[in-house]
Parts: structure tokens; C-alpha cells; sequence
């Protein structure tokens, strides 16, 4: 519940002293510090970036909600606490504590989980990927959130975008996955110095009936004292083999064993790149390869690999793929829940798209470029050998104008765009037949 040890330390530390040799009393106060410590925790900053890795960003976006909120949330997941004990905890009746994590369950899976399908990427939806524009390796947690309208929106009418998010794991559901670990050394002293001793009922911190006391949240101790997971850990070797565990083990489909796949080079650049998928487990799987960046595009895109075998990917840029210094996380995910990343990292220049045609004398250029256009000429010579000229072309409402010279000799002609990072393209030659002008 308060995620780090140092800040779990005093407040089990505590409940330890005050409880004494009492198992119901150290329950009870580690209840009281744990939830009065959680409803004043600040979890997070939402306008840093977003995190590398999946159970980090799931942390980043619980951050965002009420403190509280996150307290309930684990003690329903990671905990496993049933209603009862559920209740016990919070103070509350059964029937009204299962409520409470009903609802929130309901606001999270609304409000932040299709966050972690933005962060997925648009995959092989162009319509997802006009809605996740401007979402890239330089933007935060809030602006996560704030296309999670959105993309909910446009799942509610794609088919392809709907059973994507199905499949997906929530952020409930990592935060689940977060592991326990041992007591701080601060309680472990607390403890060897404890004495027996009648303690005292520390104060209550929701309305409800005592009894629950002797009873009272054996998860909230534990998640106190040993609850401090990094935001980043996410782990499959969870203790126990429970029905809820292999129930959250089958909607992830990570293998407990780590990644069966693997990703050759880690870094490529732009222009035709070639990546190895290799499979290194004894099993079948079938794989898909996406990326953050819906200029991207994979040949092919999907397959699948024999058990050691191993395939090749060619990635290319689209032609609305930015020009300039690039960056881009290309991820393979396989069937069995594997998962390998590498990176396309470089340049893109890209020459401007140029046509001309040709009207008697009077010759018109179109040119278009994700940068401006800084010039466009228009070239001829004497054929077969004479001397080349350049004009350069004016700009009209119909495009981009020059006249060619008339004459007795025939004339090969040709037009040139250059954009403003020094690219240039040109028209195929083209003859003047000699008289026509």
C-alpha cells in the first residue's frame, strides 16, 4: 500500500510496539498507520514521462488516482483479500466493501486502462493511429490520459481495436502482479524488542463496528510491512499456485520462464532495415511485430516460428514518416505472451514528390514535400549534346511555371524540386519537338 520500505518501515514499526505480543492489537494499529499513511500519500507526478517498462507506466497511471483508491485496489489484488477480509480492513461491511472495489475496478478499467493501449501503440489500425498522433517518446503520463476518451471512444466502434483490448491485461491487473517483499530490517529490530504488554485500540479510521478487530486485515500488516515493490518490478514467480493467480498468469500469457523470444540487432537505422526474430523455446509460437510509430511498416508482420527457429523482418518507413532524427520502439509480441523490443534510431531524407507536364511551350511543376520546398528549376538542352541551361520556375496558382526557349533544334528537358533540408528530386527527360514554339 505505501510501495516503498522506507515508507512502509515506521508505520509497521509502530504496530509492532504498540501491539505488543497482541496479533489483534499489531493488526489492528498496522490497519490504522497504513491507511491513515496511504490517504496522504502523494503517489506520483503525472507530467514526467512515460515508463519503459509495462508495470511501471501501470504504477504511473494508479499514481494518478486518489491515494486511497490505490490502498483498495491493493488490498483486492495483490492481497487477494476476500469480501470479508476485505471489509475488515477498510472498516466496512462486506456487501459495501466488495461495492466500493466493484466501482473502482469500473473507473479504472474506464479511465486508465485504454491509457495502456495508447501506449501500445496503434498496431495495424490507421484510424487508432490518427487518434494516438502526437503521442511518441517525448510525451507524459497526462498526455496518456488525456487520449483515453478517445481511444475508448474508437474502440466502441472497431471490431479489430475492441478485441485487441480484451486481450489485454488492466492496470489492475499489473498492479496484481507486483510482488511482496521481505521486512524491512527497521521491523525485524521492532520486533525482537517487543515485550508483552496490554495494547491499546488505536483510533478508527472508518465508520463500522469493532469486532472485526481480532480479525482485523493480516494483508494490510503484510502490505505495510513487506509491501515496498518498486513501481518498475513486475514478476511472474508470484508465492503460491491459487486459482486467482493462474487466472491473472492466463489473461498476461507471460511464460514463467521469461521471454521465449529474441530481438537482433537492439538498435537499427532508418532506410530497409532487417531485424532476426529468433524463437529459443522448444514450442511452436506465433508472433506479431508492432511499433509506437504508425509510420512504420513491417514485411511481414506477423508469422510464426518453429521450435529454435528463427525469421527475418524487413522494416520500412512510410511516406508520412517524419524527416529528421528519428526514434521508434519496434516490439514482437508471441503467442505465449513473450515479448522481445528493439529500436529504430537515425535520419530520414526523403526527396520531395516532383511532376511536371508540358502545355506548347509553357511547362507547369508540381511539388510537394514534408519540409518546404526551397526551389524548383526547370532544365534544357540542345539534344543530343548542347549546352545545359537552368530556369528557375515561378510560383502560380497552378503550380510552378517557366516558358521553354523555341527554336530549330529539338530540346530535352527535365524539372528539379530541392526542399529546405538540401533533398532534390527529377522529372524523367522529356523532348521538345523542334518549330513548336
Amino acid at each position: 500500500m505505501l510501495r516503498t520500505p522506507d515508507a512502509a518501515a515506521p508505520p509497521a514499526a509502530v504496530a509492532v510496539r504498540k501491539g505488543g505480543r497482541s496479533l489483534p492489537g499489531v493488526l489492528a494499529h498496522a490497519r490504522y498507520e497504513a491507511l491513515s499513511a496511504a490517504a496522504d500519500a502523494d503517489l506520483g507526478d503525472p507530467t514526467l514521462g512515460i515508463p519503459e517498462e509495462l508495470g511501471a507506466l501501470a504504477w504511473a497511471l494508479a499514481a494518478t488516482r486518489p491515494p486511497l483508491e490505490v490502498a483498495v485496489v491493493d488490498l483486492d489484488t495483490r492481497h487477494g483479500l476476500r469480501r470479508v477480509g476485505l471489509g475488515r480492513s477498510l472498516g466496512l461491511a462486506p456487501a459495501a466493501a466488495a461495492e466500493r472495489a466493484t466501482a473502482i475496478a469500473a473507473a479504472w478499467e474506464a479511465e486508465l486502462d485504454p491509457a495502456l493501449m495508447a501506449w501500445m501503440g496503434p498496431g495495424d489500425c490507421e484510424e487508432l493511429g490518427a487518434v494516438l498522433e502526437g503521442i511518441g517518446p517525448a510525451s507524459t503520463v497526462a498526455d496518456l490520459l488525456g487520449v483515453v476518451g478517445a481511444v475508448a471512444e474508437h474502440t466502441e466502434h472497431c471490431d479489430v481495436c475492441a478485441d485487441r483490448r480484451r486481450a489485454m491485461v488492466s492496470v489492475r491487473g499489473l498492479l496484481a502482479q507486483t510482488p511482496l517483499l521481505d521486512a524491512p530490517p527497521a521491523l525485524r529490530s521492532a520486533e525482537r524488542r517487543r515485550i508483552h504488554r496490554p495494547s491499546p485500540l488505536p483510533p478508527s479510521v472508518d465508520p463500522g463496528p469493532r469486532s472485526w478487530l481480532r480479525w482485523a486485515a493480516a494483508a494490510v500488516l503484510i502490505s505495510v510491512a513487506i509491501g515496498g515493490a518498486t513501481a518498475g518490478a513486475v514478476t511472474l514467480t508470484r508465492r503460491g499456485t491459487s486459482p486467482q493467480e493462474k487466472r491473472i498468469q492466463a489473461l498476461t500469457k507471460i511464460p514463467p520462464a521469461g521471454s521465449s523470444l529474441v530481438l537482433s540487432p537492439s538498435t537499427v537505422p532508418p532506410g530497409g532495415a532487417r531485424l532476426a526474430i529468433a524463437n529459443r523455446s522448444s514450442k511452436e509460437l506465433g508472433w506479431t511485430v508492432q511499433s509506437d510509430m504508425p509510420w512504420l511498416a513491417f514485411t511481414p508482420a506477423s508469422g510464426r516460428l518453429g521450435p529454435k527457429g528463427s525469421a527475418i523482418v524487413t522494416v520500412t518507413e512510410l511516406r508520412n514518416a517524419p524527416e529528421g532524427s528519428v526514434r521508434a520502439e519496434i516490439r514482437v509480441s508471441a503467442s505465449d505472451g513473450s515479448t522481445a523490443a528493439a529500436e529504430m534510431a537515425g535520419d530520414v531524407e526523403r526527396p520531395p514528390d516532383v511532376s511536371a507536364s508540358i502545355d506548347a511551350c509553357n511547362v507547369t511543376a508540381a511539388a510537394e514535400d514534408a519540409a518546404d520546398i526551397s526551389a524548383v528549376s526547370l532544365h534544357w538542352r540542345a539534344a543530343p549534346n548542347g549546352v545545359e541551361t537552368t530556369r528557375a520556375m515561378a510560383e502560380s496558382d497552378q503550380g510552378y511555371v517557366a516558358p521553354l526557349p523555341g527554336g530549330p533544334d529539338a530540346l530535352t528537358w527535365w524539372v528539379t524540386a530541392t526542399d529546405g533540408r538540401g533533398n532534390t528530386a527529377r522529372t524523367p527527360d522529356a523532348t521538345l519537338a523542334p518549330g513548336t514554339c
